[in-house]
């Protein structure tokens, strides 16, 4: 995991930490072979870099047409020339993976702008499509970061959820540990209240007669009734008890469980952090 972490990062590093070039070149569009203002970039998406930079080219431009190549018309690049441009893009990658080389040629009054135009016409161009690939780079440079920034808020908020249950864990036992013994407690009383109860019921079976009379007879039953309530307070005390123990044995065994997960979300906490301030550091630097 910590081998695929540094792959990426150092991809992403690479990508977008790279000079930014923008260098005279040549590419086949549908009216044949042109000149082109291109660049390159490592490891990007075909797809994403041709939006981009279509989006870019309807800020400025009258029309954009996608059919078997994005061609806008009526660009207007003041810093290159007052006219009006047609500008044809093409975005070619070998395969996924491969490097993303973008061509812009700028046509203007029916002759592309090459190496030995007016130099106004190619500075402007080339600051154009420098200013584009710049803040391509820095759109996916902030995504990038955005990403690795939400990552770690949702590890923040699971470190503090299982915070949360470590605590309520303590609390749960500290409760079950003062209910296990109030329940002690109460049954030691409750046995002495029983024996003296046991010790009544034995009286009054002595003293009664073969034919005991009804006050003997409503004493003895009396006796007998506490008799059983006390039984039956002392058989709920002990459960009270057996499950206050029991409770205390699965919440320290979660703790455990807690403290490991704790444990392991704080390292992965500082290893995303490693990506949030490398992700960062890539922002910084594009150029």
């Amino acid at each position: 995991m910590k081998n695929l972490l540094t792959l990426l990062l150092t991809c992403l590093i690479t990508f977008a930490s790279a000079q930014t070039e923008v260098v005279m070149r040549s590419h086949k569009f549908s009216n044949g072979v042109q000149p082109t203002f291109s660049v390159n970039f490592p490891g990007a998406e075909k797809a994403s870099v041709e939006s981009w930079f279509e989006r870019a080219l309807k800020d400025i431009s009258e029309d954009v047409r996608d059919k078997k190549e994005v061609i806008a018309t009526g660009a207007r690049i003041p810093a290159a020339t007052g006219d009006t441009l047609a500008v044809f893009l093409a975005v070619e990658q070998r395969s996924k993976g491969d490097d993303a080389i973008v061509h812009l040629g700028f046509r203007i009054q029916n002759e592309f702008i090459h190496s030995d135009s007016e130099q106004r016409r190619i500075d402007g161009c080339k600051a154009w499509v420098y200013e584009q690939a710049v803040a391509y780079k820095k759109d996916l440079a902030n995504k990038s970061l955005d990403e690795a920034l939400k990552v770690k808020a949702r590890l923040n908020s699971e470190m503090e959820m299982l915070q949360k249950e470590q605590k309520r864990a303590e609390l749960a036992i500290e409760r079950n540990t003062t209910r296990s013994a109030e329940a002690v407690a109460d049954k030691a009383k409750a046995e002495i209240d029983l024996k003296r109860a046991d010790e009544d019921v034995r009286t009054h079976q002595a003293s009664s007669t073969a034919n005991p009379t009804d006050e003997e007879i409503k004493q003895l039953n009396a006796a007998l009734k506490e008799q059983r309530k006390l039984q039956e307070r002392i058989t709920k005390l002990t459960k009270e008890d057996s499950d206050a123990q029991q409770k205390i044995v699965e919440l320290k065994q979660a703790l455990v469980k807690n403290a490991s997960d704790q444990d392991a979300k704080s390292k992965a906490i500082a290893e995303q952090q490693v990506v949030v301030d490398t992700r960062r550091k890539v922002l910084d630097e594009v150029k």
